[in-house]
């Protein structure tokens, strides 16, 4: 349970600081806090430092490309899919000699790069959600999985267009996918298979939080309102999220 694990992990911390620091217990609970802290804004730090890489790998698919056109990633999935193709000025369609096959092919291959490891560290935190509370594992998986459907497009969509074949764009966008899944299976082999101590459980798990608190503001809630340009429900499920984990919480511990 979420708040046993809590209580679990700060045992962990104080008792690996009485024992290795010989600090007494005000001064070990102390420590324990800041460690903690230290672990969730690492976590943070960490997926913004992947973060900053998958916008490096997208400038230099810019760079790759001859025209000046638009992105096929984002915003511009339906523009894509409707039949638009980066270059020109506005309003113009470009000619065979503004977008490549290359080009193309190497805007799906470094957008399937940077999603790989954008990823990555989504399945890490789904299984350590998982790990704590099924259910809650069971939302994140299916919240990331709705996010994860126009990052597909972004990969497919420009491989199609250079290449015509479907399988080749389906399995590329697949393939880009597949770090998510692996992401949970080096978490299994971390938390599982190595007999971590509780330290190493508290540090994980504050890292993770990091991470899962990064990833729902800088990418899931982002794209709720892109799909509410109106902010009629996104901001008000948000909060009711927040309220049902809470709730869930206070009931854990009757």
């Amino acid at each position: 349970r979420p708040s046993s694990q809590t209580r679990r992990s700060l045992d962990a911390f104080k008792g690996y600081f009485d024992e290795k620091v010989g600090l007494d217990d005000e001064l070990s609970s102390s420590r324990a806090f800041q460690v903690s802290m230290a672990s969730f804004f690492g976590g943070i730090l960490i997926t913004m430092g992947l973060d900053y890489l998958v916008h490096f790998l997208h400038d230099l698919r810019e760079r790759k490309r001859s025209g000046s056109g638009r992105d096929l990633s984002g915003m511009d999935v339906e523009a894509a899919a409707e039949g638009d193709a980066p270059g020109g000025e506005e309003g113009e369609k470009p000619g065979p000699e503004e977008v490549s096959e290359s080009n193309l092919v190497t805007a799906g291959l470094i957008t399937a790069v940077a999603i790989a490891l954008h990823n990555f560290p989504e399945g890490l935190a789904t299984f350590m959600a998982a790990l704590v509370d099924a259910k809650l594992g069971a939302a994140m998986a299916i919240a990331i999985a709705i996010h994860n459907i126009p990052e597909g497009m972004a990969v497919a969509l420009p491989i199609f267009k250079a290449t015509g074949s479907r399988w080749k764009a389906v399995l590329l966008g697949t393939l880009s996918g597949l770090t998510e899944p692996l992401g949970g299976l080096v978490g299994y082999l971390v938390v599982v298979n190595t007999g971590m101590s509780d330290l190493a459980y508290a540090i994980l798990f504050g890292v993770v939080a990091g991470m899962m608190v990064y990833i729902s503001m800088e990418e899931l809630f982002p794209l709720a309102l892109k799909y509410d340009a109106e902010n009629k429900i996104a901001t008000k499920t948000f909060y009711l999220g927040m309220l049902v984990i809470g709730l869930s919480l206070v009931f854990f511990t009757i």
